[in-house]
């Protein structure tokens, strides 16, 4: 009782802080801890049933063993956290060529996660869909600098140069040990729900669940950043540009789940702290203006003024 008791006290400030529910957050707190209480439990009593039946000697050999599982595991933390480490670091590296991407590959890998959280993604692929997010540029790096920083929409021949940046990204992650996944996410990030995109023209759920998530997250970062060649753009326009492709460019069930995603209390903070410049609605006017996104957008459709399948979101480039 003393332990639901704290757990409700503490929901109960979060919820009032954060604005959030107070029921989604107390189930929340109670299935984030509610295992490591009871596998504290089982092994205090364990721990007095050794020492009871066997003595100090018993206990002792029975302790040894769990102190080495244990410093193999600080051990393999630590080299994880080193890892991730090196990989924020490469991707840092990546985006000092250019001052007007800078902070992409991160913000791209945090909008990534949010929607993979909300289509109830396990932890590993969590993990995962990060180190694809802030990889998923790497191919960049075998760009010439007068594609990555011209001030002007490409040409179709410039348009074919840089789309290789894609199969080089896949090219550079294929040899790394444990990246099988992370190299396809990233790889086909640039693929389209309706199969036009590249390198491969993958279609539907062919397409890495991963890859489709990234998707979305770079069109949304994209426009709302600003680029040599564009300003950002405005939140409303966003979201019309995020509907016109949902299904074409988009799968629907993602683009979806990030609508929800922006409905969310603590998106718009993060975004703005992000992106200083860029102003986003609070989640109750986000609801709001998806909804009136939506009417647009069918009634644009049954004009027959719905935007062509190879038009590119926003005047995003890449």
């Amino acid at each position: 009782m003393a332990w639901l008791s704290n757990v409700l006290a503490v929901s109960m400030i979060i919820s009032t802080t954060q604005k959030t529910r107070l029921l989604s957050t107390f189930n929340y707190y109670v299935k984030g801890v509610s295992t490591d209480y009871l596998a504290i439990t089982s092994m205090a009593i364990l721990v007095a049933g050794i020492y009871f039946e066997v003595g100090w000697i018993g206990l002792l050999l029975f302790l040894i063993p769990l102190l080495v599982a244990r410093h193999a595991i600080v051990m393999y933390t630590e080299m994880k956290s080193a890892y991730a480490d090196t990989i924020a670091s490469l991707s840092v590296a990546l985006e000092a060529r250019d001052a007007y991407t800078a902070g992409h590959s991160r913000r791209v890998a945090g909008i990534a996660v949010r929607i993979g959280e909300e289509l109830g993604m396990g932890q590993v692929e969590l993990e995962t869909l990060r180190y694809a997010g802030l990889l998923h540029d790497v191919g960049k790096i075998g760009v010439e600098d007068r594609l990555l920083k011209k001030p002007a929409r490409f040409t179709p021949r410039e348009y074919e140069e840089i789309q290789v940046h894609a199969s080089v990204t896949g090219s550079i992650l294929e040899g790394v040990k444990g990246f099988e996944t992370v190299n396809e996410w990233a790889k086909h990030h640039h693929e389209r729900y309706d199969g036009s995109g590249y390198p491969d023209g993958l279609q539907g759920e062919e397409i890495p669940i991963g890859a489709r998530i990234l998707a979305v997250a770079d069109a949304f970062d994209a426009m709302a950043s600003r680029r040599v060649y564009k300003p950002s753009i405005p939140f409303e326009e966003i979201l019309d540009e995020l509907l016109a492709h949902r299904g074409t460019q988009f799968d629907p069930k993602v683009l979806d789940a990030f609508l929800r995603v922006m409905e969310k209390p603590g998106f718009k903070e993060w975004v703005e702290e992000e992106l200083p410049y860029f102003k986003m609605p609070g989640p109750e006017r986000v609801m709001a203006m998806v909804a009136a996104g939506r009417t647009r957008r069918d009634s644009r459709t049954e004009e027959g003024t719905g935007r062509r399948p190879d038009d590119a979101p926003g005047g995003q480039r890449v």
